[in-house]
């Protein structure tokens, strides 16, 4: 390729500063002369659009790559077990920047022995990162994993090699397998040319998994009812929701199972307080006393890691802090950056892997 003058198109999906730097809202449109070089510009630009916390995807001749955000949960109440062995529960997902990559590419021209989680005519790869920050975990293949299913429920005939680049923890509340599935499903969808609408998408990942629903329909916050898969984007004033904090989001270095949590937990569904209303309210007291997620109750007392990076979070100055989704991560809402660097440097220095930025 060396000489060959290859273009692709990176198409920004959030108009932000970090935007008008390219001076191409449509696109911006990077000369290589080798492969190389093309994949060493793009990483530049993905990670500063992760640092930035947006969301894009990359289009080329080779290749779709996409950024697939993690959450977290404002207050989470477990309602009820349904008779399908599911629980009915309500939350606010918020939209966070930590963020894993997924990457769409011809399935041609590779062998088999290229895969190690290969898979029938679609492969998930587990990428080799040399960057310590981002830690890269084997990826089941097969039914096991839920990029592979929904790219399967998609279309159960069409191939493709699915990369995925792990950096939000797993098992840790944060929707990583979820966001991944549903951000493939994105990409697939493109790929292949499906011309599958919004609310079908949004079906298909509900399918999948029930955080997949919020991560497929896009929006940066939303109220979450039913298994979570029944969504109303969460505004305020008719705009959307924009989280008034910075945040602080650190995952130990234990996992916690959600099937195992959901056993534990006893189902509330009388006189619990408006999530959204509370939320919206900004006060970090009212926050306290009402925005609860009933996972904390069970799970603290038994991992004190978690605990303790609650703790450390609330001692450094965090107006509020909980618990995302049945754990391991905690996250901490601060007034002051300086205060949330201090505290996500303690947390890193205690063996947390932890995130900080603006929702």
């Amino acid at each position: 390729m060396r000489g060959a003058g290859w273009k692709c198109t990176v198409r920004i999906l959030k108009n932000t500063s970090f935007l008008r730097v390219l001076q191409q809202p449509e696109g911006y449109r990077v000369p290589c002369t080798s492969v190389g070089f093309f994949e060493r510009t793009l990483e530049l630009v993905i990670r500063s659009a992760h640092f930035a916390g947006m969301s894009f995807i990359m289009v080329s001749q080779r290749m779709l790559r996409k950024a697939a955000p993690a959450k977290i949960n404002l207050g989470l109440h477990v309602l009820r077990k349904r008779s399908d062995g599911y629980h009915d529960i309500e939350t606010v997902f918020l939209r966070i920047g930590w963020a894993d990559e997924v990457s769409i590419t011809p399935p041609e021209g590779r062998k088999e022995a290229d895969f190690p989680a290969f898979s029938g005519p679609l492969q998930v790869i587990p990428v080799e990162d040399a960057s310590p920050a981002d830690r890269v975990l084997q990826v089941p293949p097969g039914a096991d994993n839920l990029v592979y299913r929904a790219a399967r429920c998609l279309n159960p005939d069409k191939a493709a090699s699915i990369e995925l680049r792990k950096r939000i923890p797993v098992g840790a509340g944060l929707g990583g397998g979820s966001s991944d599935a549903a951000t493939a499903l994105h990409l697939l969808n493109d790929w292949w040319k499906l011309g599958r609408s919004l609310e079908e998408l949004i079906d298909i990942a509900a399918s999948v998994g029930a955080d997949a629903a919020f991560f497929a329909a896009g929006d940066a916050a939303a109220f979450g009812t039913g298994r979570g898969d029944m969504l109303k984007p969460l505004l305020q004033d008719g705009t959307p929701y924009v989280f008034p904090y910075h945040l602080v989001v650190a995952a130990p270095p234990v996992q916690v199972s959600t099937a195992g949590a959901y056993a534990l937990v006893q189902p509330n569904d009388r006189n619990r307080p408006d999530l959204c209303e509370v939320l919206l309210s900004g006060d970090p007291e009212r926050w306290r006393a009402e925005l609860t997620n009933d996972f904390e109750r069970v799970i603290l007392p038994r991992y004190p890691r978690i605990a303790a990076a609650k703790t450390v979070l609330e001692e450094t100055g965090a107006v509020y802090a909980s618990l995302s989704g049945s754990g391991s991560a905690v996250y901490g809402a601060f007034e002051d950056e300086a205060r949330a660097r201090k505290a996500e440097d303690v947390l890193r220095r205690s063996g947390c892997r932890t995130w900080r930025g603006r929702a």
